[in-house]
């Protein structure tokens, strides 16, 4: 809760008299080829996901930009980070990835054979 604090203030939310509370919260856990596709979480501030374990090779998460389905995807020569509309964030053992609940998200499917553990929230006021 201190970081999504933290990270509340950030965003100033006005959380002195409206304070951050847990809404939901579960356990996800990715086998060989598992993935998740593209989502957001409704009625939520900030979602967040805590990697309890990230094997060598795991599929990061794929943050999509809120903006691509409201604008025009002008023809392309070669798609780069910097015009791809989303990028993957690499995860790794004890990482904690918060983000606004309204941004899309998605899991590749997944290479490698051990399991991709992590334990996902939604934060409300």
């Amino acid at each position: 809760m201190t970081e999504a604090r933290s990270f509340a203030a950030t965003l100033n939310l006005y959380q002195l008299s409206f304070p951050l509370g847990i809404k939901d919260c579960w356990v996800n856990i990715y086998g060989p080829k598992d993935g998740q596709e593209i989502h957001l979480h409704s009625n939520s501030i900030i979602s967040g996901n805590y990697y309890l374990q990230a094997p060598e090779g795991a599929s990061g998460i794929v943050l999509h930009s809120p903006m691509i389905d409201q604008m025009f995807m002008p023809p392309l020569m070669e798609i780069t980070t910097a015009n791809s509309g989303a990028a993957e964030i690499p995860i790794e053992e004890g990482m904690f990835v918060l983000s606004r609940s309204f941004v899309k998200h998605s899991v590749r499917q997944s290479a490698v054979k051990q399991d991709r553990i992590s334990i996902s929230f939604n934060l409300s006021m």
